[in-house]
């Protein structure tokens, strides 16, 4: 591990006393957690060419105690993929926890760790990424549009960044605490058992405590607790607020996922659909976001250069549907009747309930796609059932968009 000293003081004295997220080194389960998915990153980044590639060059810049990273390893055992893997973090202690827990998934795993901020690693850095995962940070940095231009240019030609960012509307009740907090920090050294007295304090209509997101804060750990109120850095922003963001640092957003909590038809239902009718595509985020009131956390995908990912090339060699939980499919499958496939989809706190129709009403073929098989070969035996091979595509596009899975080439 090599250490710098080029950083924010503050950010990085911050989680070294409390790293984040708090995991114990022998905590090695995390497999698949967004936007640290490989399915995912095939689909909206690589645009489901993962298997041609020999290797696959990975970045988790700002790692924290290690969950991207673990759940990369993890799922790049399992699938048989060969990844470079370089984790990027401000502190140090973070870093520790992060490298104890990746020895333990796999000893001779090829990983490299930097202790430094993220614009003086892309300063000197000479490798060209075919993924980036940054998760959480740019809520914390000073210059978000500066940070993500500095990471698109250590991007291949193909690469992209997978983005966690607060979201401004969920997070309802913690700024006007935060700023409060602050306040007092000038004044009294504050510690977490200040913020959990303060927070007991609150009168019911206080806003965070309106907000259910926030519902169990006194079983949150003392990291969680700090993370949230004492951060002495800490952003959120809208949809529109990353479009911008994203426009000006040269990227180029190809998906919010899950794709459900986006989709202000699912919220109106089919009386509310002619109200949306004129309205282009790439706006129906924000009124989702709108709608909803409640994202917490967007998640979402952006490349160095454009490409649509709606358009799933069907010929892609040994393309399948992947689910991201192994467990979730038999009681997909099961949700099946001649026409529909039923769905009860829960994101945060929110639900919906989805059904989507079959494609040519073929259940037999539908079920051999959710248990993995490939769908060409599928496809050969189900063409003459479809009017076209598009009844599959929309099918697919919105199984997706339910964030239990996505069409991979791996």
């Amino acid at each position: 591990m090599t250490c710098s000293t080029d950083y924010n003081a503050n950010i990085k004295d911050f989680y070294n006393s409390y790293p984040y997220p708090k995991r114990a080194v022998d905590d090695i389960r995390h497999s698949a957690i967004l936007p640290a998915d490989i399915f995912a990153i095939d689909r909206y980044i690589l645009q489901n060419r993962l298997s041609g590639y020999a290797s696959l060059s990975i970045l988790v810049a700002g790692s924290g105690t290690g969950d991207a990273a673990v759940a990369l390893i993890n799922q790049s055992r399992r699938l048989n993929i060969n990844i470079e893997l370089h984790c990027l973090d401000l502190s140090e202690k973070s870093l520790e926890i992060l490298r104890q827990r990746v020895i333990k998934v796999d000893p001779k795993i090829n990983i490299k760790i930097y202790c430094e901020s993220i614009e003086t690693f892309c300063r000197n850095c000479d490798i060209q990424f075919d993924y980036i995962d940054l998760c959480g940070v740019i809520n914390h940095v000073e210059d978000q549009v500066e940070v993500l231009r500095k990471l698109c240019n250590i991007l291949s030609a193909s690469g992209g960044i997978g983005i966690m960012a607060y979201g401004e509307y969920g997070r309802y009740g913690v700024y006007p605490l935060q700023r409060a907090f602050q306040s007092i920090s000038r004044y009294h050294d504050i510690q977490i058992d200040d913020v959990r007295l303060i927070l007991k304090s609150l009168k019911s209509n206080h806003p965070l405590l309106r907000n259910e997101l926030f519902a169990d804060l006194d079983k949150s750990s003392d990291e969680e607790i700090a993370d949230i109120f004492l951060n002495p850095r800490d952003k959120s922003f809208t949809v529109a607020d990353l479009k911008d963001i994203s426009k000006s640092a040269g990227l180029h957003i190809s998906a919010f996922v899950p794709g459900f909590i986006y989709d202000p038809t699912l919220l109106l239902g089919v009386d509310g659909m002619s109200i949306l009718e004129k309205m282009p595509e790439e706006l129906r985020p924000e009124l989702s976001e709108s709608f909803l009131g409640t994202i917490r956390k967007h998640c979402f995908f952006a490349t160095k250069n454009k490409h649509d990912t709606g358009a799933i090339d069907l010929t892609v060699p040994n393309l399948r549907f992947r689910f991201r939980n192994l467990n979730t499919i038999e009681t997909t499958v099961e949700s099946m009747d001649e026409k529909w496939l039923y769905l009860s989809i829960q994101y945060e706190k929110t639900r919906r309930n989805i059904k989507i129709a079959l494609p040519g009403h073929r259940t037999d073929k539908i079920k051999q796609i959710l248990r993995g098989d490939i769908i060409d070969e599928v496809l050969s035996t189900m063409s003459p059932q479809l009017e076209s091979n598009q009844d599959l595509v929309v099918f697919l596009n919105k199984l997706e968009a339910t964030g239990l899975g996505f069409v991979s080439s791996v």
